[in-house]
């Protein structure tokens, strides 16, 4: 494969990350509704209820969720390659960055499709439905750790850049970090009830989700630069 083609990759890969951005909070958030969460303190009979008044747009929302889920997997992998050509040999960072990035995006094509099996069977037992939408919520939060360490060695690749002219600028690497360390705040979510670290209070709901999206944005804005900078210094030097 020629240079030419291979920069052409690279920059569908770091498109994707701006289909994860646009297409995952349509159908997860807006259509599916599954921000501000569905509360641990739900009785069973709640739960059901409330599974069988939205099952459409949950089942819906979710399947094409976990499509777009997908796509953060191309976004992990062209973040890799930048990351790589940073650091060079014995490339760490870039390792658990990857590893991290391949577990998120697991967590956010398997946690849909787990939401969706509660709403696909609204005649189970209340019980069964209430314990499928907190094994999905504790599945996507519990997790956590994977995203916060895919973004925080970013950020530390980044600052670690000693290159001319860097891909990454230095506060950009710092919302990376930011965003590794907000995540931590879905962690007790578990054993709060209720006020603000509760799972559908404004703190541990909201904070940590829009660092991670202004995260991505951010470094999908800087890749995409980054390839195009290099598409144009190859056809400079071909032709």
């Amino acid at each position: 494969m020629d240079r030419r083609n291979k920069l052409q990759l690279e920059a569908a890969a770091a498109w994707s990350g701006v289909v994860f951005v646009v297409g995952y909070p349509i159908f997860w958030l807006f259509m599916a509704k599954m921000q501000p969460p569905v509360p641990y303190s739900f009785t069973p009979e709640q739960m059901a209820d409330y599974y069988l008044s939205n099952r459409s747009r949950i089942l819906y929302g979710m399947a094409i969720s976990a499509v777009f889920g997908g796509t953060w997997l191309t976004f992990t992998a062209q973040l890799a390659v930048v990351l790589r050509r940073i650091e060079g040999e014995g490339a760490v960072f870039t390792l658990i960055s990857v590893l991290g990035g391949v577990l998120a995006g697991w967590a956010l094509i398997f946690t849909p499709v787990t939401w969706m099996m509660p709403a696909m069977r609204v005649d189970a037992d209340p019980q069964i439905i209430r314990a499928f939408n907190d094994y999905a919520y504790l599945l996507f939060n519990g997790t956590f750790i994977i995203s916060s360490l895919q973004a925080i060695a970013h950020g530390i690749v980044g600052l670690c850049d000693q290159s001319q002219h860097k891909i990454f600028p230095r506060w950009s690497c710092w919302v990376a970090i930011v965003a590794g360390i907000g995540f931590f705040f879905v962690g007790p979510t578990p054993f709060v009830e209720s006020g603000a670290f509760a799972l559908e209070g404004w703190f541990a709901g909201w904070f940590p989700g829009t660092g991670y999206f202004i995260w991505t944005m951010v470094t999908t804005y800087y890749m995409i630069v980054d390839v195009h900078r290099r598409q144009r210094q190859t056809a400079v030097a071909l032709d």
